[in-house]
């Protein structure tokens, strides 16, 4: 107990003796009545003694905690950088590692497409025959391939194998007499791909250009024929008027 409290638990019990009156019961006595008042006072000093020895208990703690969480702090400030710097590491080994990954798949792809010939597939042939008639349905075979890249056309059937799958572009052009009609199909495989149609006009010979886009498979044959609704009569009195032509423009 402090000098402070001393001194003020002795003032308390001089007052309370000074005031204190003798009990009106006879057997008891002065003196004993100050004993229970003596006795009041240190019990309540002790429950002083008490209270204050908690209180400096509950500080010790408090102060304890207070450490501990500076500490936890001082750990967890230690680890989140610890953690910082792990994951620094990481991402600039997986950038490196990215890095040196991209240049040699650069490098493989630079060495295939050295490596890669794309096949040049191209043919054009024309009709020599000045006047064609064409039966509905036959084909038309087109003789004279003045371009023939990848050997695909045969001038013997007047079609065209595939060799590379891949998406083709296919153009006819034909000429029809006066007061004739004409009807042309393309097709691959016996299936139509485009058709024209030219009814009887008197105003003098007429041309037709028409073009088909296909995804042709390999072995896949695509020729010319004549529609069958009629005989088609051919016109040019040179070859250049009726041409059929192909070129592979994607594998």
């Amino acid at each position: 107990m402090t000098k402070f409290t001393r001194v003020l638990f002795y003032a308390l019990n001089i007052m309370v003796a000074a005031f204190a009156r003798e009990p009106s019961c006879p057997v008891c006595s002065r003196y004993d009545y100050e004993e229970r008042i003596l006795e009041r006072v240190l019990r309540n000093e002790m429950a002083i003694d008490n209270l204050l020895a908690e209180i400096r208990q509950t500080n010790a703690e408090v102060k304890a905690a207070l450490n501990m969480i500076k500490e936890d702090k001082t750990e967890i400030a230690s680890a989140i950088q610890g953690g910082l710097l792990t994951i620094s590491k990481a991402v600039s080994a997986m950038t490196t590692n990215t890095s040196v990954a991209i240049t040699q798949m650069e490098r493989e792809n630079k060495i295939l497409k050295d490596q890669l010939v794309i096949p040049q597939v191209h043919f054009f042939a024309r009709i020599a025959e000045g006047q064609l008639i064409i039966s509905p349905g036959q084909n038309i075979i087109f003789t004279n391939a003045q371009i023939n890249e990848g050997q695909g056309y045969d001038v013997a059937s007047g079609k065209f194998t595939v060799s590379v799958p891949g998406l083709y572009a296919f153009a006819v052009q034909y000429c029809v007499r006066p007061n004739q009609n004409g009807y042309i199909d393309i097709v691959n495989q016996g299936t139509i791909l485009q058709r024209s149609l030219f009814e009887k006009n008197s105003a003098g010979p007429k041309c037709v250009s028409m073009q088909a886009f296909t995804r042709a498979a390999i072995s896949d044959q695509i020729w010319v024929k004549s529609g069958t609704v009629s005989s088609s009569d051919l016109h040019g009195n040179i070859y250049m008027f009726k041409s059929f032509s192909g070129v592979l423009i994607h594998v």
